[in-house]
This record gives structure tokens, C-alpha cells and sequence, in this order.
């Protein structure tokens, strides 16, 4: 019965948004990056067409490889034209970017202060067998308890979130394309994202001493097809605004509404339509709020989401 649900779930989420094709949501999707590459010969040039050689410093010049004016190759490699390619910015950012001239090393010098900050670190940058692993350490200190809410572990330097994830995005630029997405998260927020709408069930009971606890927030394998895609399982709501990954909130603590009015997680099917690169359409069926893979009330679950503003 419940795998007929979950079925039934994403046939629902698919026929809502397929004709015409806010936020636990942790990215929106389908999302799709475009690979960019530069080649090398076996000798370890970069490949390049020679240029003409005008004059003797010309004639110096051609036994080194030609700098490749290519955003593709803008990793601070020594073939690179950082002029050309930064359009008279400092240098690279290793990470595919540039950064301008009065950026600093972030542990270089100026305790961060001329630091530009670009992407998150990565401890595995190529992924691990073609999924995309990641997480994040939270730590936190606070003297207030809040029975109602998060930080409810006072006076005590605590390890609110040890989470880590792996995933493969569904992409569908091509055709069909399959993906999924699961967290675990270790800590004193832990107890708070478990399935307890099902009491003792799925990790509802994953606790370790009073405060500490695991949990699985996130279990769910994803399809996608052009601009529409389809998540069945486990995942994050699109109701409001805080979420539970401590990296997606500007403060330490939480809103009360937050723990109290608005649902965690759902188990269902969840489709999102881009209809551009600013506006997301939601429709789907879930199985009840902050479950398990049980059923504690079914509910169709919809929304949008537009950016505004290019703003920060």
C-alpha cells in the first residue's frame, strides 16, 4: 500500500506540471552546468593554432605554448591568458571565474579582509563514482533554551549539524535523466529533523543520549525530461523560508513560526517546471508532514518560486 501511494504520488506531481511542461528546498531543479574543456598534446601543450611569427621577439616567443583566451581554461593553469580571459581583472579564482585586482588569498594575508570568497571548498571536487558528495560541520554555543524550537541544548558548546550528502542531479537537457539525492545529519539539530509525524518510525528513533541523535532527511531519486523533473521519496519542503541546513540561514537561531506552523520534510512526489531562469513552478502529492515513508495525511502540495532582484 505504500509503494502504491508513492506511485500514485508521482503520477500526480508529473501529470500537474507536465502539460505546461517555497523554500526547505535546497536547489531548484532540473539544474544543468554546461561542461566547458581545453585539451593538451601528448607533449602537454595546450592545443592552439601557432600564431604568425612578425619578428625576432616573435621568434622567442613561439616555443612557448599561445595563451588560450577561453573563459574554459580559466583555472590558473600557465596556458591561460588572464587578461584576455578575466578582461583585465588580477587573475583566476581556480575555480573557473576571475577575481578583481584588490581581492587578497583568503589565507594569505588581510585575515580575510580583501578576501574574495567564491564557491565552498570541496573534499571531493570530481565526486566520487559520477555523484556529487559534499557536507558541512556546524558547532554552536547559546545560554537561552527554547522548548519550542531548535537550540534546545543550552549552555553547552555543542555540534548542532556533522551533515553530509551525496547526489547525482537529474538531467534532462538530453532527453531523460535519472538522479537522486541522501542526507544524513548527525548532531543536536538531528532529533528535531527526524521523521517523528510517525512516531517510531523510519529514524524517528535514531537518538543518542538526550540531545544528540542521526537522521535521514532526505532519501529520494529524481527524474527528469527538458524542464521538468520529478522527485519521489523523501525530501525538504518548499514551505517557508528558514530551512534545517544550518548553511541555508543567515542566523544561528530559528524562528518560532518555523518549528511550530511549517512542515521539515514530506515523503510523496514533488515535480518542478523551470519556465525560465528566474521562475520555478511546484505541484505535488506527499504523504502528511515530517514522516517517514508512512502515511500520517496526504496532501497536495504546490507553489512558486521567482527571483526578483540580482541583489545578494
Amino acid at each position: 500500500m505504500r509503494l502504491s501511494k508513492v506511485a500514485l504520488s508521482a503520477m500526480i506531481a508529473g501529470a500537474c506540471l507536465g502539460g505546461t511542461a517555497f523554500g526547505q528546498s535546497n536547489r531548484t531543479a532540473p539544474r544543468y552546468y554546461p561542461a566547458s574543456y581545453y585539451s593538451y598534446n601528448e607533449d602537454g601543450a595546450a592545443t592552439q593554432a601557432p600564431a604568425p611569427i612578425t619578428s625576432a621577439s616573435d621568434a622567442a616567443k613561439s616555443s612557448a605554448p599561445a595563451p588560450i583566451a577561453s573563459s574554459a581554461c580559466c583555472d590558473n593553469t600557465p596556458a591561460c591568458d588572464v587578461a584576455a580571459i578575466c578582461d583585465g581583472k588580477a587573475s583566476c579564482d581556480g575555480l573557473g571565474g576571475c577575481e578583481s585586482s584588490s581581492c587578497g588569498s583568503c589565507f594569505g594575508g588581510g585575515l580575510l579582509g580583501d578576501c574574495c570568497i567564491g564557491e565552498p571548498w570541496k573534499l571531493f571536487p570530481c565526486g566520487i563514482a559520477g555523484l556529487n558528495v559534499g557536507g558541512w560541520t556546524s558547532v554552536g554555543y547559546h545560554t537561552h533554551q527554547n522548548p519550542f524550537s531548535f537550540n534546545t541544548y543550552d549552555s553547552r558548546v555543542q555540534l548542532g549539524q556533522q551533515w553530509f550528502y551525496a547526489e547525482k542531479v537529474a538531467d534532462g537537457s538530453e532527453g531523460l535523466g535519472f538522479g537522486g539525492r541522501i542526507d544524513y545529519v548527525y548532531g543536536t539539530d538531528a532529533p528535531d529533523t527526524q521523521a517523528f509525524g510517525t512516531p517510531g518510525r523510519f529514524d524517528d528513533t535514531w537518538d543518542n543520549g538526550g540531545a544528540y541523535g542521526h537522521a535521514l532527511p532526505q532519501v529520494y531519486g529524481e527524474v527528469a525530461a527538458g524542464d521538468l523533473s520529478v522527485k519521489i521519496g523523501r525530501f525538504f519542503t518548499i514551505v517557508g523560508n528558514e530551512v534545517v541546513g544550518a548553511t541555508g540561514n543567515f542566523f544561528y537561531s530559528r524562528q518560532f513560526t518555523f518549528y511550530n506552523a511549517e512542515p521539515f520534510t514530506h515523503t510523496g512526489a514533488l515535480g518542478t517546471y523551470n519556465v525560465d531562469d528566474d521562475t520555478q513552478l511546484y505541484g505535488g502529492y506527499v504523504m502528511g508532514w515530517d514522516s517517514g515513508f508512512d502515511d500520517n495525511g496526504d496532501a497536495y502540495l504546490s507553489g512558486f518560486k521567482r527571483v526578483v532582484s540580482d541583489d545578494c
